[in-house]
């Protein structure tokens, strides 16, 4: 299963994701966040390297631990992350939750 890239993010910022919690229940994601890293990092066509971050929001306010979960998106399709929670949006209150990508 590959990963979407970066640019796959950006076309989709603000898009809401499906997040498979447990074998019977989803919650709903919006990726609010797409963050560059390590931009001094050299990527070649021969060893491409994409360095960054994305943060989704989680609309229902759950406190998921850290782990990989399963996302799927209408355009995207499924994927697996692993994510973090990072605590809640200082404005909406939502739990917020981080991929890194290196």
């Amino acid at each position: 299963m590959n990963l979407p890239s970066h640019q796959t993010f950006c076309d989709h910022l603000n898009d809401s994701f499906r997040v498979q919690v447990d074998g019977s229940s989803d919650e709903t994601f919006v990726l609010t966040s797409i963050s560059n890293l390590l931009e001094s990092a050299v990527s070649t066509p021969a060893n491409p390297k994409e360095h960054f971050s994305i943060i989704f929001e989680c609309e229902n306010q759950i406190y998921l631990p850290q782990q990989i979960y399963k996302f799927t998106h209408p355009v995207i399709g499924e994927f697996e992350l692993f994510i973090v929670p990072i605590g809640p949006d200082r404005v909406s209150k939502n739990m917020c939750y981080q991929a890194i990508f290196s």
